[in-house]
């Protein structure tokens, strides 16, 4: 049985865009192809999307840039989430300040509504996969720990990250569950990247299994398709990623969060139109399937 919306899944749809880009400050790519922001935005609340995710905030030079894209969204009438990064390393283990200015500004419209962060988990070719899952632990405990000093409302998502050859907790469901029970906080959680995780099942690294603790740590979804080339962050039109049966194993396990888009325009330039992209990658996240009642 297919629904018109996932919204009645319970699950919300969900755009990753660019700071500079919902700032007004890009000319590049985005500007070009989608025209000004506020009137994008606007097309894809029409098209039933309800979120906005910035990518990235690590990219944004200063805070006022994400703070003018977060009005922006919050004009939209939509929700903002970011995606942001750890420090390099201990010694620059500080919260960004971006992080912080835009958490505060959407604390002043929604007080109790913490801000969605989605990492990456700390990496490296030198060290083993226990290292840098404690290095991820530490690090990202400092920052919870000075973000609450601040008054600051966040919920953290470590991802499931693509297979990349580095020794990565965050790139096999086991290891992020395990960094992410070893943490224990109920404000971190685990984003799913259904198109990273395909990547991976497409490359032999783990199977299309998850245990019912892993799903249901899953706090954030991100979405994209896999191009001609094994690519990833494609438009949801290509035909390679089972996204009914990703959708239907979260929904049964009673997720009810986001489901993100997160497109990467450059890898994909003169394949699709842009906003075509978009709009096609939508309604395909709007024709998941409802789970059948037994």
């Amino acid at each position: 049985m297919r629904i018109p919306n996932t919204v009645e899944n319970g699950i919300k749809i969900g755009v990753s865009l660019p700071p500079d880009y919902l700032a007004g400050r890009q000319s590049g790519i985005y500007r070009e192809s989608l025209g000004h922001p506020a009137e994008f935005l606007e097309r894809l609340k029409q098209h039933g999307v309800d979120s906005v995710e910035l990518r990235s905030l690590h990219s944004v030079a200063a805070p006022e840039k994400a703070v003018e894209a977060a009005m922006r969204i919050e004009d939209a009438g939509m929700n903002c989430t970011a995606h942001g990064s750890l420090p390099s390393s201990d010694e620059a283990a500080v919260l960004d300040a971006s992080v912080k200015a835009l958490s505060e500004e959407l604390h002043l419209a929604s007080p109790e509504k913490p801000l969605l962060i989605t990492i990456h988990a700390r990496r490296s070719k030198n060290s083993s996969t226990a290292e840098m899952a404690g290095q991820t632990e530490k690090t990202l405990t400092f920052l919870i720990k000075q973000a609450e000093s601040e008054g600051l409302t966040l919920q953290w998502a470590i991802e499931l990250t693509r297979c990349k050859g580095a020794q990565d907790p965050g790139a096999m469901p086991r290891t992020l569950l395990e960094l992410v029970e070893q943490i224990d906080r109920p404000d971190v959680g685990i984003c799913l990247d259904i198109g990273h995780c395909h990547s991976n099942v497409l490359r032999g690294f783990h199977n299309f299994s998850f245990k019912d603790a892993f799903l249901k740590r899953v706090v954030h979804v991100h979405a994209h398709d896999i191009g001609p080339r094994g690519q990833t962050h494609f438009p949801l039109t290509c035909g390679n990623l089972p996204l009914n049966e990703y959708g239907l194993l979260l929904v049964r396990n009673g997720y009810g969060g986001i489901m993100n888009l997160e497109l990467s325009p450059a890898r994909f330039a003169g394949f699709f139109d842009l906003q075509e992209a978009f709009f096609e990658s939508v309604r395909t996240l709007k024709s998941l399937e409802s789970p059948r009642q037994p």
